[in-house]
């Protein structure tokens, strides 16, 4: 039998999102809700884990996202019908059902990945398996076309669209006014290991800092927002509480601190200053232009060249005094305007295309369709 018996050819040029973990789904919802304006059907389906089925909490989540794809698969294993194309949300093998592992590039499968790439970790940005099996791979930066022609991926795979967040944030920041009152935004990261050494985060030396400083700045609002991965861990139950665990629930419970409720753009504009270690939030925080502070240890790995540019034109914070000297200058003297040369480093490191990466992609469809 050919691989094309018992496909059904329906719903051809709408495009499907693969789910694994609702929490990092930012980047796929905002390409979606793109790729709708652009007059593309998108459809929403489970992806997770093998073996592994989605809480019905998890389903009623989804749903708000966008309509369901609940047929995806026959009862054999093969598609149960054409699609433009099919993204998944991860590139890593072990995180998607058998399923999910068969498709290739004849399915249009497709990635967009996580954010931008800030960080230096090569191995997984340009060489998981899965690249070479992908129809589309989106990227938010020229500056990828080369590492992922090194990794043997051919330039008809590639295409730059841009960041779907980045663009998002930037239209969005252009009716926004500058925040008049001090408002803290903390964005700690997860990677407290990086393969063995240490990570980019540095939550559990700077939540002592930010406790002090909200502590002894009562009149400025602090909003915390962790990386999903890490506000995972930090409330999983059952946990034995270490100090800097301790410090983060104290933290919480001071009356002008408040844990984030509001999408990613939300807290960025909402914000007159942003403390964070990464890693893509380092560039959505330099595009609104407001005050940024990059945390990093003597031992903190470096960034990618493009990274490193956004974070030389930020402030770089290494040490607890110098955290806390930031936060009282922001707490005291809150930015009256945008830094335009912080966004414009950021720009010419992920540029943007004069219309969405969900219409460019959308463009890329329509020709081969």
């Amino acid at each position: 039998m050919s691989r094309d018996e018992g496909v059904r050819d329906v719903e051809s040029s709408g495009v499907v999102f693969g789910v694994h973990d609702l929490a990092l789904i930012d980047h796929q919802v905002a390409l979606s809700h793109q790729l709708r304006a652009a007059k593309r059907a998108t459809t929403w389906t489970w992806a997770g884990f093998d073996a592994t089925t989605p809480s019905s909490g998890d389903l009623k989540r989804l749903a708000k996202i966008g309509p369901q794809e609940e047929f995806l698969w026959d009862g054999e294993g093969r598609l149960g019908q054409r699609f433009a194309a099919i993204f998944v949300q991860t590139p890593y093998e072990e995180q998607r059902h058998g399923d999910w592992r068969r498709l290739s590039a004849d399915d249009g499968l497709a990635y967009s990945g996580y954010g931008v790439t800030i960080s230096s970790w090569r191995e997984g940005h340009y060489y998981a398996p899965l690249y070479l099996r992908c129809r589309y791979i989106l990227l938010s930066t020229p500056s990828d076309f080369a590492p992922f022609r090194a990794a043997g991926i051919e330039d008809r795979r590639l295409l730059h669209t841009g960041s779907p967040i980045l663009f998002d944030l930037v239209s969005r920041r252009r009716t926004v006014a500058v925040p008049t009152d001090p408002v803290l935004l903390w964005m700690p990261h997860w990677t407290e290991d990086w393969f063995g050494s240490p990570g980019y985060s540095t939550w559990t030396e700077t939540v002592f800092d930010v406790l002090h400083s909200a502590e002894n700045e009562p009149t400025t609002t602090f909003i915390v927002r962790p990386h999903p991965l890490l506000r995972r861990q930090l409330e999983a139950p059952g946990r034995a509480e270490s100090p800097p665990q301790l410090a983060y629930r104290n933290l919480l419970t001071l009356p002008n601190v408040e844990l984030s409720t509001n999408d990613l753009i939300g807290d960025l504009l909402a914000a007159s200053a942003v403390l964070t270690d990464g890693v893509s939030p380092i560039a959505y925080a330099a595009a609104v232009g407001m005050p940024l502070a990059v945390c990093r240890r003597f031992d903190s790995p470096p960034f990618s060249p493009n990274g490193e540019r956004i974070a030389a034109a930020a402030e770089t914070v290494v040490t607890s005094g110098q955290r806390r000297n930031w936060i009282k200058r922001q707490a005291n003297s809150p930015a009256r305007a945008r830094n335009e040369h912080l966004q414009q480093v950021v720009l010419s490191c992920f540029p943007l295309h004069d219309r969405s990466p969900g219409e460019v992609f959308a463009e890329r469809l329509d020709e081969v369709s």
